[in-house]
């Protein structure tokens, strides 16, 4: 009996074993099953499948009840499950966070440099924090998986003050901020995948590409302050570009063209801060010179 990779990927990344999740999707489909009724299915030795349900008792997947002298099994609901995963995994990060604070630990030292992000959580979870920390400008390029998982956040800080310049490659609205929608050239090649460039406040930057798997393929961090800073430049110029580009196919007078670029160059590029750059630079410097 096959299942669909992705079932089996979705529950694997839970922490489930690939047996566990094998056996929880039979259940889901068919139940209730003894232990010898799952491993006839499924094609596995009856002590192994027995072990391995008693597992899933443990983890809180499967129920049972003994009918005659044989047990009986069917699945937690998945929703159930799901709920009581996510309130263990919160209490489980509570327990960490209070421990770990109790530590004298310094401050974090990560030196500036370009890191490296494995999977697409690490990814899109770092992308928060970039944006949840932001204090002046954001500016990030996104095809629609990763725009779509990052809009709330992006709008949440346009509404405390943050200048966010969103170059789209889906015509998607993200309220209160500056969205410009760069369709791709018909005659280029289509991008094989989702593209996100992420800087912020000229300080770190993500920049990352997704199969449309929603798998990484390319991921990195930065957090040398002068590479981000250039690099925000860059991004936001090539935003701008796009608006001049949409404008100029529009009925628009000389003066409301003027009027739309300059906007966005005050917000956008003029209104990237320098000044984390520039302590970089100078602390890299008084460092050389000793």
């Amino acid at each position: 009996m096959t299942e669909p990779k992705e079932c089996i990927d979705s529950l694997t990344e839970l922490g489930l074993t690939d047996l566990e999740a094998r056996i929880y999707i039979l259940l889901l489909k068919q139940s209730p099953l003894s232990g010898y009724g799952v491993a006839k299915i499924l094609g596995r030795s009856v002590p192994n499948i027995y072990k391995t349900l008693s597992a899933m008792s443990q983890k809180g997947l499967v129920m049972s009840t003994l009918e005659k002298t044989t047990n009986i099994f069917v699945p937690t609901p998945l929703e159930e499950y799901l709920k009581q995963y996510c309130r263990r995994s919160e209490a489980l990060a509570d327990r960490a966070r209070s421990t770990i604070e109790q530590m004298d630990l310094d401050e974090d030292q990560t030196r500036q440099s370009l890191y490296t992000l494995e999977n697409t959580g690490q990814v899109i979870g770092k992308t928060i924090g970039m944006i949840e920390k932001a204090e002046v400008s954001i500016s990030i390029s996104a095809d629609r998986f990763p725009l779509l998982q990052l809009s709330a956040y992006l709008s949440e800080a346009s509404r405390r003050g943050v200048n966010v310049l969103i170059n789209s490659y889906l015509p998607l609205e993200v309220p209160d901020c500056d969205v410009v929608y760069w369709q791709r050239r018909k005659e280029r090649k289509s991008w094989p995948g989702n593209l996100l460039i992420a800087a912020v406040d000229g300080r770190e930057m993500v920049t990352a590409f997704f199969s449309f798997e929603e798998k990484v393929i390319d991921a990195f961090w930065v957090n040398n302050s002068y590479l981000v800073t250039t690099f925000h430049h860059g991004r936001s110029a090539d935003t701008l570009l796009a608006l001049i580009l949409n404008l100029l196919k529009k009925d628009i007078s000389i003066e409301d063209l003027r009027n739309s670029i300059m906007t966005l160059t005050e917000k956008h590029i003029f209104g990237i801060p320098h000044s984390t750059m520039y302590d970089s630079l100078l602390s890299e410097s008084i460092k050389n010179q000793k």
